[in-house]
Protein backbone atom coordinates (compact mmCIF):
# COMPACT_ATOMS: atom_id res chain seq x y z
CA UNK A 1 0.00 0.00 0.00
CA UNK A 2 1.28 3.59 -0.66
CA UNK A 3 1.18 6.42 1.26
CA UNK A 4 1.68 10.37 1.35
CA UNK A 5 3.88 11.42 3.64
CA UNK A 6 4.07 14.98 5.29
CA UNK A 7 7.30 15.93 7.44
CA UNK A 8 8.51 19.35 7.81
CA UNK A 9 6.28 21.10 6.37
CA UNK A 10 7.05 19.18 2.75
CA UNK A 11 4.66 16.37 1.38
CA UNK A 12 5.83 13.16 -0.62
CA UNK A 13 4.42 10.32 -2.34
CA UNK A 14 2.80 8.60 -2.93
CA UNK A 15 5.03 6.05 -1.36
CA UNK A 16 5.21 2.17 -0.89
CA UNK A 17 4.84 1.26 2.45
CA UNK A 18 8.41 -0.34 3.37
CA UNK A 19 10.36 2.63 1.66
CA UNK A 20 8.77 4.68 3.94
CA UNK A 21 10.42 2.83 7.04
CA UNK A 22 13.63 2.55 5.23
CA UNK A 23 13.54 6.25 4.96
CA UNK A 24 12.65 6.61 8.44
CA UNK A 25 15.68 4.55 9.77
CA UNK A 26 18.20 5.83 6.88
CA UNK A 27 16.94 9.42 8.63
CA UNK A 28 15.45 10.91 5.35
CA UNK A 29 12.12 11.35 7.04
CA UNK A 30 12.22 12.02 10.92
CA UNK A 31 10.14 9.49 13.51
CA UNK A 32 7.22 11.45 13.78
CA UNK A 33 6.05 12.10 10.04
CA UNK A 34 2.49 12.35 8.90
CA UNK A 35 0.86 9.49 6.81
CA UNK A 36 -2.16 9.27 4.89
CA UNK A 37 -3.56 7.16 2.03
CA UNK A 38 -5.36 9.96 -0.06
CA UNK A 39 -3.30 13.62 -0.59
CA UNK A 40 -6.42 15.29 -0.72
CA UNK A 41 -6.35 15.16 3.15
CA UNK A 42 -3.39 18.15 2.72
CA UNK A 43 -3.75 19.70 -0.75
CA UNK A 44 -7.42 20.90 -0.67
CA UNK A 45 -5.91 24.56 -0.67
CA UNK A 46 -2.80 24.28 -3.17
CA UNK A 47 -5.19 23.46 -5.91
CA UNK A 48 -5.27 27.41 -5.13
CA UNK A 49 -2.26 28.36 -3.51
CA UNK A 50 0.32 26.06 -5.15
CA UNK A 51 3.58 27.64 -3.52
CA UNK A 52 1.66 27.19 0.11
CA UNK A 53 3.83 25.40 2.53
CA UNK A 54 2.49 23.15 4.70
CA UNK A 55 3.42 23.56 8.27
CA UNK A 56 3.21 19.46 10.52
CA UNK A 57 0.59 20.70 12.91
CA UNK A 58 -3.00 20.14 12.88
CA UNK A 59 -4.48 23.22 11.03
CA UNK A 60 -2.17 24.24 8.07
CA UNK A 61 -1.08 27.46 8.12
CA UNK A 62 0.21 28.92 4.90
CA UNK A 63 2.88 31.81 3.65
CA UNK A 64 2.00 34.60 1.45
CA UNK A 65 2.09 32.79 -2.58
CA UNK A 66 5.42 33.89 -4.25
CA UNK A 67 4.99 34.26 -8.17
CA UNK A 68 6.31 31.03 -9.84
CA UNK A 69 8.24 30.45 -12.94
CA UNK A 70 7.21 28.76 -15.74
CA UNK A 71 8.24 25.07 -14.52
CA UNK A 72 9.96 26.02 -11.35
CA UNK A 73 10.63 23.41 -8.44
CA UNK A 74 9.74 25.29 -5.22
CA UNK A 75 10.62 23.92 -1.51
CA UNK A 76 7.55 21.60 -1.41
CA UNK A 77 9.14 19.10 -4.02
CA UNK A 78 6.55 19.23 -6.46
CA UNK A 79 6.44 20.64 -9.54
CA UNK A 80 4.67 23.65 -10.19
CA UNK A 81 3.11 24.22 -13.81
CA UNK A 82 3.78 27.20 -15.82
CA UNK A 83 1.01 30.19 -15.15
CA UNK A 84 -0.19 29.79 -18.61
CA UNK A 85 -0.87 25.97 -18.92
CA UNK A 86 -4.27 26.94 -16.63
CA UNK A 87 -4.02 23.49 -15.43
CA UNK A 88 -5.82 22.40 -11.94
CA UNK A 89 -3.94 19.05 -11.51
CA UNK A 90 -1.82 18.80 -8.55
CA UNK A 91 1.69 18.52 -9.74
CA UNK A 92 3.61 14.65 -9.19
CA UNK A 93 5.28 14.11 -6.41
CA UNK A 94 9.22 13.86 -6.66
CA UNK A 95 10.45 10.70 -4.24
CA UNK A 96 12.90 10.94 -2.00
CA UNK A 97 16.08 9.03 -3.25
CA UNK A 98 16.44 5.38 -2.31
CA UNK A 99 18.70 4.64 0.18
CA UNK A 100 20.53 1.70 1.96
CA UNK A 101 22.48 0.88 5.23
CA UNK A 102 22.84 -0.23 8.47
CA UNK A 103 20.38 1.15 9.45
CA UNK A 104 18.18 -0.25 7.67
CA UNK A 105 18.90 -3.85 8.90
CA UNK A 106 18.71 -2.89 12.63
CA UNK A 107 15.63 -0.97 12.37
CA UNK A 108 14.27 -4.21 10.69
CA UNK A 109 15.35 -6.82 13.78
CA UNK A 110 14.13 -4.55 16.06
CA UNK A 111 10.67 -4.33 14.47
CA UNK A 112 10.93 -8.12 14.04
CA UNK A 113 12.11 -8.88 17.59
CA UNK A 114 8.89 -6.14 18.58
CA UNK A 115 6.41 -8.64 16.20
CA UNK A 116 7.79 -11.86 17.92
CA UNK A 117 6.90 -10.29 21.79
CA UNK A 118 3.90 -9.54 20.85
CA UNK A 119 2.61 -12.69 19.16
CA UNK A 120 4.18 -14.34 22.35
CA UNK A 121 2.45 -12.22 24.84
CA UNK A 122 -0.64 -12.87 22.80
CA UNK A 123 -0.61 -16.63 23.03
CA UNK A 124 -0.08 -16.54 26.41
CA UNK A 125 -3.07 -14.60 27.05
CA UNK A 126 -5.19 -16.33 25.19
CA UNK A 127 -3.93 -19.91 25.67
CA UNK A 128 -2.06 -20.24 28.98
CA UNK A 129 -3.25 -17.68 31.08
CA UNK A 130 -5.67 -19.01 33.53
CA UNK A 131 -9.26 -17.31 33.51
CA UNK A 132 -9.54 -14.15 36.50
CA UNK A 133 -11.99 -15.14 39.19
CA UNK A 134 -14.54 -12.65 40.95
CA UNK A 135 -16.21 -14.50 43.40
CA UNK A 136 -16.73 -17.62 45.41
CA UNK A 137 -18.53 -19.68 43.53
CA UNK A 138 -15.94 -19.59 40.23
CA UNK A 139 -13.26 -20.03 42.56
CA UNK A 140 -15.23 -23.28 43.27
CA UNK A 141 -15.06 -23.99 39.65
CA UNK A 142 -12.02 -22.57 38.49
CA UNK A 143 -9.74 -24.37 41.51
CA UNK A 144 -11.59 -27.23 43.07
CA UNK A 145 -9.63 -29.82 41.49
CA UNK A 146 -6.24 -28.10 42.92
CA UNK A 147 -7.41 -29.63 46.40
CA UNK A 148 -6.62 -32.92 47.63
CA UNK A 149 -7.07 -35.53 50.50
CA UNK A 150 -4.02 -36.75 51.64
CA UNK A 151 -4.04 -40.29 52.30
CA UNK A 152 -1.79 -43.25 53.62
CA UNK A 153 -2.01 -46.73 51.94
CA UNK A 154 -0.72 -49.72 53.88
CA UNK A 155 -0.57 -53.35 53.61
CA UNK A 156 0.89 -56.75 54.91
CA UNK A 157 4.15 -58.00 55.20
CA UNK A 158 2.67 -60.18 51.56
CA UNK A 159 2.33 -57.13 50.07
CA UNK A 160 -1.58 -57.18 50.67
CA UNK A 161 -3.76 -54.56 51.56
CA UNK A 162 -4.63 -54.41 55.16
CA UNK A 163 -8.57 -55.37 55.90
CA UNK A 164 -10.16 -57.68 58.38
CA UNK A 165 -11.32 -57.86 62.00
CA UNK A 166 -9.38 -57.94 65.09
CA UNK A 167 -12.42 -58.47 67.76
CA UNK A 168 -14.02 -55.10 67.61
CA UNK A 169 -11.44 -53.71 65.42
CA UNK A 170 -11.66 -53.14 61.73
CA UNK A 171 -8.30 -53.12 59.89
CA UNK A 172 -8.34 -50.44 57.17
CA UNK A 173 -5.89 -50.37 54.19
CA UNK A 174 -6.91 -46.74 53.35
CA UNK A 175 -6.27 -44.01 56.01
CA UNK A 176 -7.29 -40.21 55.06
CA UNK A 177 -4.93 -37.93 56.86
CA UNK A 178 -6.11 -34.40 56.07
CA UNK A 179 -6.34 -31.62 53.43
CA UNK A 180 -3.76 -30.17 50.63
CA UNK A 181 -3.70 -28.13 47.82
CA UNK A 182 -1.44 -26.99 44.64
CA UNK A 183 0.48 -24.18 44.52
CA UNK A 184 2.37 -25.07 41.71
CA UNK A 185 2.43 -28.06 39.05
CA UNK A 186 3.75 -30.75 41.89
CA UNK A 187 3.78 -29.03 44.54
CA UNK A 188 0.96 -28.82 47.73
CA UNK A 189 0.51 -26.78 50.73
CA UNK A 190 -0.57 -28.63 54.10
CA UNK A 191 0.09 -28.89 57.65
CA UNK A 192 3.13 -30.12 59.44
CA UNK A 193 0.87 -31.81 61.67
CA UNK A 194 -0.67 -33.87 58.73
CA UNK A 195 2.84 -34.27 56.86
CA UNK A 196 3.64 -35.97 60.13
CA UNK A 197 -0.03 -37.58 60.76
CA UNK A 198 1.20 -39.52 57.60
CA UNK A 199 4.83 -40.76 59.09
CA UNK A 200 3.30 -42.06 62.42
CA UNK A 201 -0.07 -43.44 60.65
CA UNK A 202 1.13 -46.99 60.88
CA UNK A 203 2.45 -46.46 64.43
CA UNK A 204 -0.61 -45.13 65.29
CA UNK A 205 -2.62 -48.02 63.91
CA UNK A 206 -0.50 -51.15 65.29
CA UNK A 207 -0.91 -49.25 68.74
CA UNK A 208 -4.83 -49.50 67.89
CA UNK A 209 -4.54 -53.24 66.97
CA UNK A 210 -2.23 -53.98 69.86
CA UNK A 211 -4.47 -52.74 72.71
CA UNK A 212 -7.42 -53.97 71.02
CA UNK A 213 -5.78 -57.45 71.50
CA UNK A 214 -4.63 -57.01 74.83
CA UNK A 215 -8.01 -56.07 75.97
CA UNK A 216 -9.38 -59.17 74.15
CA UNK A 217 -7.19 -61.53 75.94
CA UNK A 218 -8.19 -59.59 79.32
CA UNK A 219 -11.77 -60.14 78.84
CA UNK A 220 -11.18 -63.60 78.30
CA UNK A 221 -9.24 -64.25 81.66
CA UNK A 222 -12.04 -62.28 83.34
CA UNK A 223 -10.70 -58.86 83.22
CA UNK A 224 -13.38 -56.33 84.30
CA UNK A 225 -12.74 -53.11 86.03
CA UNK A 226 -9.45 -50.31 85.08
CA UNK A 227 -7.52 -51.63 88.17
CA UNK A 228 -7.36 -55.40 87.22
CA UNK A 229 -6.69 -54.14 83.80
CA UNK A 230 -3.53 -52.28 84.71
CA UNK A 231 -2.62 -55.44 86.70
CA UNK A 232 -2.95 -57.43 83.81
CA UNK A 233 -1.16 -55.15 81.21
CA UNK A 234 1.97 -54.90 83.82
CA UNK A 235 2.12 -58.70 84.27
CA UNK A 236 2.21 -59.54 80.34
CA UNK A 237 4.36 -56.58 79.62
CA UNK A 238 6.94 -58.88 78.10
CA UNK A 239 4.59 -60.60 76.00
CA UNK A 240 2.60 -57.21 74.79
CA UNK A 241 5.86 -56.08 73.76
CA UNK A 242 6.28 -59.16 71.50
CA UNK A 243 3.35 -59.05 70.07
CA UNK A 244 3.95 -55.04 69.15
CA UNK A 245 7.14 -56.66 67.31
CA UNK A 246 5.75 -58.61 65.34
CA UNK A 247 2.88 -56.52 64.72
CA UNK A 248 5.41 -53.88 62.99
CA UNK A 249 6.89 -56.80 60.76
CA UNK A 250 3.62 -57.07 59.87
CA UNK A 251 2.15 -53.82 58.29
CA UNK A 252 4.10 -51.07 56.26
CA UNK A 253 3.17 -48.40 54.37
CA UNK A 254 2.51 -49.36 50.27
CA UNK A 255 1.98 -45.69 49.00
CA UNK A 256 0.80 -42.35 50.37
CA UNK A 257 -0.82 -40.32 48.11
CA UNK A 258 -3.04 -36.73 47.27
CA UNK A 259 -6.16 -37.72 45.97
CA UNK A 260 -7.73 -34.70 43.57
CA UNK A 261 -10.86 -33.63 44.16
CA UNK A 262 -13.41 -33.60 41.11
CA UNK A 263 -11.36 -35.10 39.14
CA UNK A 264 -12.57 -38.89 38.86
CA UNK A 265 -10.45 -40.12 41.41
CA UNK A 266 -6.96 -39.16 40.29
CA UNK A 267 -4.00 -39.71 43.02
CA UNK A 268 -1.07 -38.26 43.19
CA UNK A 269 2.14 -40.51 44.56
CA UNK A 270 3.75 -38.18 47.40
CA UNK A 271 7.66 -38.09 46.91
CA UNK A 272 8.64 -35.72 49.32
CA UNK A 273 8.54 -33.86 52.14
CA UNK A 274 9.42 -30.38 53.49
CA UNK A 275 8.33 -29.11 57.26
CA UNK A 276 9.30 -25.77 59.01
CA UNK A 277 12.25 -25.05 60.51
CA UNK A 278 10.81 -24.46 63.52
CA UNK A 279 8.07 -26.55 63.99
CA UNK A 280 7.67 -28.64 66.95
CA UNK A 281 5.96 -31.74 66.51
CA UNK A 282 5.41 -32.44 70.13
CA UNK A 283 4.86 -28.45 71.21
CA UNK A 284 4.39 -27.56 74.61
CA UNK A 285 1.95 -24.22 73.29
CA UNK A 286 -0.27 -25.50 70.29
CA UNK A 287 -1.09 -22.08 69.40
CA UNK A 288 2.27 -20.10 69.69
CA UNK A 289 3.09 -23.52 66.90
CA UNK A 290 0.70 -22.80 64.84
CA UNK A 291 2.87 -19.67 63.03
CA UNK A 292 5.19 -23.07 61.84
CA UNK A 293 2.32 -25.66 60.50
CA UNK A 294 2.74 -25.50 57.17
CA UNK A 295 4.48 -27.87 54.99
CA UNK A 296 4.64 -28.70 51.37
CA UNK A 297 4.01 -32.01 49.87
CA UNK A 298 6.10 -32.79 46.44
CA UNK A 299 4.07 -35.06 43.82
CA UNK A 300 5.62 -37.47 41.29
CA UNK A 301 2.66 -36.67 38.87
CA UNK A 302 2.39 -33.05 37.99
CA UNK A 303 -1.62 -31.08 37.54
CA UNK A 304 -2.41 -28.17 35.80
CA UNK A 305 -4.75 -26.32 38.09
CA UNK A 306 -3.16 -24.77 41.01
CA UNK A 307 -3.82 -21.77 43.72
CA UNK A 308 -2.69 -18.24 43.36
CA UNK A 309 -0.85 -16.76 46.53
CA UNK A 310 -1.42 -13.56 48.18
CA UNK A 311 1.53 -10.69 47.15
CA UNK A 312 2.69 -9.57 50.47
CA UNK A 313 0.90 -5.94 50.20
CA UNK A 314 -2.65 -8.01 50.31
CA UNK A 315 -1.21 -10.24 53.16
CA UNK A 316 -1.00 -7.26 55.04
CA UNK A 317 -4.00 -5.49 54.26
CA UNK A 318 -5.68 -8.49 55.54
CA UNK A 319 -8.53 -6.97 58.64
CA UNK A 320 -11.53 -8.25 60.58
CA UNK A 321 -14.82 -8.53 58.84
CA UNK A 322 -13.00 -9.50 55.49
CA UNK A 323 -14.98 -12.41 53.74
CA UNK A 324 -12.88 -15.27 53.35
CA UNK A 325 -13.64 -19.64 52.75
CA UNK A 326 -11.89 -22.49 52.26
CA UNK A 327 -12.49 -25.93 50.56
CA UNK A 328 -11.30 -29.06 52.39
CA UNK A 329 -12.33 -32.38 54.07
CA UNK A 330 -13.66 -31.55 57.50
CA UNK A 331 -14.22 -35.76 58.52
CA UNK A 332 -14.62 -35.41 62.87
CA UNK A 333 -17.19 -36.85 63.94
CA UNK A 334 -19.17 -36.54 60.76
CA UNK A 335 -20.90 -40.10 59.43
CA UNK A 336 -18.81 -41.29 56.32
CA UNK A 337 -21.75 -41.96 54.40
CA UNK A 338 -22.74 -38.76 51.98
CA UNK A 339 -20.04 -36.95 53.30
CA UNK A 340 -16.47 -38.37 52.12
CA UNK A 341 -16.07 -41.06 49.52
CA UNK A 342 -11.80 -41.72 50.19
CA UNK A 343 -11.46 -43.39 46.54
CA UNK A 344 -13.09 -40.36 44.89
CA UNK A 345 -12.99 -37.24 47.47
CA UNK A 346 -15.18 -34.04 46.82
CA UNK A 347 -14.34 -31.04 48.47
CA UNK A 348 -16.61 -29.49 50.70
CA UNK A 349 -16.72 -25.54 50.51
CA UNK A 350 -17.18 -23.62 53.81
CA UNK A 351 -16.80 -19.53 54.33
CA UNK A 352 -17.28 -16.95 56.48
CA UNK A 353 -15.19 -14.37 57.78
CA UNK A 354 -11.77 -13.21 59.59
CA UNK A 355 -12.63 -11.81 63.61
CA UNK A 356 -9.08 -10.99 64.34
CA UNK A 357 -5.38 -10.93 63.35
CA UNK A 358 -2.75 -10.33 65.30
CA UNK A 359 0.41 -12.13 66.25
CA UNK A 360 1.21 -15.75 67.91
CA UNK A 361 1.65 -13.81 71.00
CA UNK A 362 -2.68 -12.71 70.90
CA UNK A 363 -1.18 -9.13 69.79
CA UNK A 364 -2.04 -6.79 67.57
CA UNK A 365 1.34 -5.71 66.18
CA UNK A 366 3.34 -4.83 62.87
CA UNK A 367 1.86 -5.90 59.45
CA UNK A 368 4.84 -8.27 59.01
CA UNK A 369 3.92 -10.65 62.26
CA UNK A 370 0.22 -10.58 62.01
CA UNK A 371 0.66 -14.21 61.01
CA UNK A 372 -2.67 -15.84 63.57
CA UNK A 373 -6.01 -14.98 61.70
CA UNK A 374 -9.18 -16.23 63.56
CA UNK A 375 -11.67 -16.99 62.21
CA UNK A 376 -15.84 -18.40 61.96
CA UNK A 377 -15.63 -20.95 59.00
CA UNK A 378 -16.59 -23.96 60.02
CA UNK A 379 -14.66 -26.92 60.70
CA UNK A 380 -13.43 -30.26 61.94
CA UNK A 381 -10.43 -32.36 62.00
CA UNK A 382 -9.44 -33.44 58.00
CA UNK A 383 -10.09 -29.88 57.19
CA UNK A 384 -6.32 -29.28 58.39
CA UNK A 385 -4.18 -28.02 55.82
CA UNK A 386 -7.19 -26.33 53.46
CA UNK A 387 -6.27 -23.49 51.92
CA UNK A 388 -8.28 -20.45 53.21
CA UNK A 389 -8.77 -17.73 50.58
CA UNK A 390 -10.70 -14.75 49.25
CA UNK A 391 -13.34 -14.32 46.41
CA UNK A 392 -10.64 -14.17 43.77
CA UNK A 393 -9.34 -17.22 44.37
CA UNK A 394 -5.75 -16.25 46.39
CA UNK A 395 -5.09 -17.71 49.22
CA UNK A 396 -4.46 -16.02 52.58
CA UNK A 397 -4.11 -18.31 54.82
CA UNK A 398 -3.47 -22.33 55.95
CA UNK A 399 -6.44 -23.55 57.96
CA UNK A 400 -4.26 -25.59 61.25
CA UNK A 401 -6.96 -25.25 64.46
CA UNK A 402 -10.03 -25.60 65.28
CA UNK A 403 -11.18 -25.02 68.86
CA UNK A 404 -13.10 -27.79 71.02
CA UNK A 405 -14.55 -27.14 74.10
CA UNK A 406 -14.19 -31.02 75.55
CA UNK A 407 -15.33 -34.24 74.77
CA UNK A 408 -18.31 -36.01 74.85
CA UNK A 409 -19.02 -39.75 76.36
CA UNK A 410 -17.55 -41.48 73.03
CA UNK A 411 -14.63 -39.44 73.52
CA UNK A 412 -15.34 -37.28 70.64
CA UNK A 413 -14.25 -33.27 70.80
CA UNK A 414 -16.93 -31.44 70.93
CA UNK A 415 -16.41 -28.20 68.91
CA UNK A 416 -16.91 -24.61 70.26
CA UNK A 417 -20.31 -23.33 68.73
CA UNK A 418 -18.22 -19.59 68.86
CA UNK A 419 -16.19 -21.25 65.63
CA UNK A 420 -13.00 -19.63 67.66
CA UNK A 421 -11.01 -21.23 64.85
CA UNK A 422 -7.19 -20.70 63.77
CA UNK A 423 -4.98 -20.30 60.33
CA UNK A 424 -2.19 -19.21 59.90
CA UNK A 425 -0.79 -16.68 57.52
CA UNK A 426 0.47 -18.59 54.24
CA UNK A 427 3.21 -16.38 54.24
CA UNK A 428 4.73 -18.27 57.02
CA UNK A 429 5.32 -20.53 54.19
CA UNK A 430 8.74 -18.61 53.11
CA UNK A 431 10.52 -20.56 55.34
CA UNK A 432 9.60 -23.62 54.05
CA UNK A 433 10.66 -23.29 50.67
CA UNK A 434 14.69 -23.42 51.55
CA UNK A 435 14.46 -26.59 53.69
CA UNK A 436 15.95 -30.12 52.77
CA UNK A 437 13.05 -32.56 51.05
CA UNK A 438 13.04 -35.78 53.10
CA UNK A 439 12.69 -38.71 50.95
CA UNK A 440 9.34 -40.03 51.19
CA UNK A 441 11.39 -43.68 52.29
CA UNK A 442 13.05 -41.95 54.71
CA UNK A 443 10.12 -39.98 56.06
CA UNK A 444 7.77 -43.23 56.51
CA UNK A 445 10.72 -45.58 57.37
CA UNK A 446 9.02 -47.80 55.07
CA UNK A 447 10.10 -48.65 51.32
CA UNK A 448 7.81 -46.51 48.81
Amino acid sequence: MKFFVKDNGKIYGPIEAPKIVDAISDGFFSPDCMLSPDRSDWLLFRHVMPNAVIRPSSSPEYTKPVPAEPNAVNTTGYSIPSANTGSNVPPSPILPPARSGSGKTIFAVIMTVVVVLLACACGYYFFFRQPEVTDFRQTCQQYQSAVGLVTVVLEDSDGKLLSGNVGKFILKAEHPIGTAFAISSNRFVTNCHVAYGVKERKDALIDNWLWSLVLEAAKRDGVKTTGEFNSYVQKHKTAIKKVAEQLKKKVRVRRVEIRLAHSSGKALRISGVQIHPRYNPKPDNEYRNGEFDVAILHTREKVDIFFPIAEKKLLHSLAAGQKIAYMGFPMEGLDDSGNLDISNPEAIFKEGSINKITDFHNIFSTPENNRSIIHDIPAAGGASGSPIFLPNGKVVAVLWGVTHTGRNNQGARVASAVQHNMAVRIDSLDAVHQESIYHLNDWTGDND
